[in-house]
């Protein structure tokens, strides 16, 4: 699997970011990111194509968490600030590279986030009014560089790796 994104470090990166729940795992630190587009199981020469034809886009250099939310059936993120636009404007300029090349699913709209952990299988995901209740994480969430990324083929540790990267402007 393929996306552009960038990755994520938050101020106090530990282990208690994601409240100790049965059935939740939270993602490992290194696999943290914020995606821009998901390209799917596109072939290695459709990724680099889309990826070469992006042109440099600046991304926040630091973003805030705004509440907890559920992404589909298993995932629970953190929903991120984008006061300045740039995180969709950049995601808009991804998908477009993207759209030639490859048939996207459509969004609503771009909701950036990171998401944090999943529910196990068997799990009963948190509903809306715990998720409120859980704390949000201090201080400013540092965003990196705009990045391609594939899913690891053997994966030992991190989940994901970054195959390229563009410098900041």
């Amino acid at each position: 699997m393929w996306f552009v994104g960038a990755p994520v470090t938050f101020a106090d990166d530990d282990d208690q970011l994601v409240p100790p729940e049965a059935g939740i795992h939270p993602v490992r630190p290194g696999d943290r990111h914020l995606t821009l587009v998901f390209l799917g199981g596109v072939a290695d020469g459709a990724a680099a194509q889309i990826w070469r034809s992006l042109p440099v886009l600046r991304l926040p250099a630091g973003v805030r968490a705004l509440r907890w939310a559920r992404f589909g059936a298993t995932a629970l993120a953190l929903e991120l600030s984008d006061d300045d636009e740039l995180l969709a404007a950049a995601a808009a300029r991804c998908e477009g590279a993207a759209e030639p090349v490859v048939e996207l699913q459509r969004r609503p709209a771009y909701r950036p986030h990171v998401t944090m952990a999943r529910v196990t299988r068997r799990a009963r995901p948190p509903d809306a009014r715990t998720l409120e209740g859980w704390p949000l994480p201090g201080g400013p969430i540092a965003v990196g560089s705009l990045a391609l990324y594939r899913t690891k083929p053997q994966p030992d540790g991190d989940r994901y790796e970054i195959v390229a990267e563009q410098p900041r402007p």
